[in-house]
């Protein structure tokens, strides 16, 4: 029986009648010759591909006589595999990159090659199931579709604290709130006693470089909020407008010690932090938000793709408007008349 063509296809067929006295002449085999060079075009959106019935398979059994000792077989005449397609993905799997000192597994997934590098960091807090399976599903949506999605080259940090997902506690196993053990400099410092975690973004950072470092957490309550270094400003604010976010300009907005300070004050890379309410469904996740964090991570505006052609330039610039900053004695406070923010990075009882 015939195969049907994908249902999103386009197709014509040109075909002559079936019918044997056509060929008055003709044997079988010819009539099948025949029939196999009718020309079946198929037009797909994504492309063109040649979609053949069974019934018209090649004449092969055309150019040799049939053997009565063997059945005759019907083949397709391209048996080699076309050049340009696609091969898929080999399955996903987490790696494991390192463990806590408890023994917990920290789970990484590098995906694509060159483009724009981004660093998506899961839940600093650990007990956040919102969090981790909005990292999960953006994980898998990437290895899935990195073939087609092209100009990506994102690495990603299940969670930066198993021992708490494991324990459902926003602490690790030593009882240390991660997102306050970063230094507050941008900085990574050299020596200095800090959390296996910590130590563990941080390596992570030197091996990948990152432009963009995306980390993905909950808030208390039912609006969500969107906070950004200024490299990252106009891809935030689009974002949070699309979900009805609230939108908070980095390092401001955080108290020193966070991740969020931390990145916000390096000059070689932006930071976005996504924290999107706690009271949502972990099953709902994905279609709420998932397009929004894409967004984030195949940014295609100017501004992204610039700072991915022209880091050095950036790199300098940002470098310079630090030194001026800390020489005269700015110091980035937290907004405190707007506690949202801090319940983010602030540990959790």
């Amino acid at each position: 029986m015939a195969q049907s063509p994908p249902a999103a296809a386009r197709f014509h067929v040109i075909a002559a009648p079936h019918r044997t006295d056509l060929f008055p002449d003709t044997s079988r085999r010819k009539h099948r010759a025949v029939a196999a060079g009718l020309l079946i075009a198929v037009s797909l959106s994504a492309g063109c591909a040649a979609f053949v019935p069974s019934s018209l398979h090649t004449a092969s059994r055309a150019d040799k006589p049939a053997s009565s000792d063997a059945p005759p077989t019907d083949r397709i005449a391209a048996t080699g595999q076309p050049r340009g397609l696609l091969t898929a993905a080999p399955p996903f799997a987490w790696q494991t990159g390192g463990r806590t000192d408890a023994g917990q597994p920290l789970e990484i997934v590098t995906i694509g090659r060159g483009g724009f590098r981004t660093l998506l960091v899961g839940s600093v807090g650990g007990h956040d199931p919102a969090a981790v399976r909005l990292t999960e599903k953006v994980a898998r949506y990437l290895h899935r579709n990195q073939a087609i999605l092209g100009g990506i080259f994102v690495r990603v940090i299940r969670t930066l604290n198993p021992d708490g997902q494991q324990r459902r506690q926003y602490t690790n196993a030593d009882r240390i709130y991660l997102n306050s053990r970063f230094p507050s400099d941008g900085r990574i410092p050299a020596g200095q006693s800090l959390p296996k975690e910590v130590q563990f973004l941080f390596r992570q950072v030197q091996d990948l470089k990152p432009q963009r470092i995306l980390h993905l957490r909950t808030i208390p309550g039912d609006q969500g909020l969107i906070a950004a270094s200024p490299g990252a400003a106009e891809s935030a604010r689009d974002a949070a407008q699309w979900l009805g976010f609230r939108l908070k300009s980095l390092p401001d907005a955080v108290r020193d010690g966070t991740l969020e300070a931390w990145a916000a004050r390096r000059p070689d890379c932006d930071m976005i932090t996504v924290a999107i309410p706690a009271s949502t469904d972990p099953g709902d996740v994905w279609p709420l938000y998932g397009d929004a964090i894409l967004s984030l991570l195949l940014d295609g505006s100017a501004d992204s793709r610039r700072m991915a052609r022209e880091q050095e330039h950036r790199q300098a610039r940002q470098a310079q408007r630090f030194r001026r900053s800390r020489a005269a004695g700015s110091a980035a406070g937290s907004f405190h008349d707007d506690t949202a923010f801090d319940e983010v990075t602030a540990p959790r009882e």
